[in-house]
């Protein structure tokens, strides 16, 4: 989920708190190409449903065709260069996510 070419060092899950009422699982990526460290986060989304995995929203999205109900689904990834620190590059990247959440679950609402 990196870029094309990129070596994926480090590939975790960890939560974050968007709001008082959202606490998501997402993915971290630390990857590099060439010497240059950049920094992925990423998550999939299905009707306010948040999961950093594809075969989790791929069983929703099933199941939910099977009951013939509308759905809708997005992929958000972030990757940005690691200039400072990771920690700051990261801080960054989540304030961005934290900001568009409610316009990614609005635009994938179907219910």
């Amino acid at each position: 989920m990196g870029g094309v070419g990129d070596k994926v060092k480090e590939k975790t899950i960890y939560p974050v708190i968007f709001d008082k009422n959202h606490n998501h699982q997402i993915g971290r990526l630390l990857v590099e190409r060439n010497g240059r460290r950049s920094l992925v986060l990423y998550y999939f989304i299905n009707d306010g449903y948040v999961t950093p995995s594809q075969t989790e929203l791929r069983a929703k999205i099933l199941l939910k065709r099977m009951r013939f109900k509308p759905t809708s689904a997005a992929f958000v990834r972030l990757m940005m260069p690691i200039t400072k620190n990771q920690g700051h590059t990261k801080e960054v990247l989540e304030k961005y996510l934290k900001q568009t959440l409610p316009i990614v679950m609005e635009y994938t609402a179907t219910s």
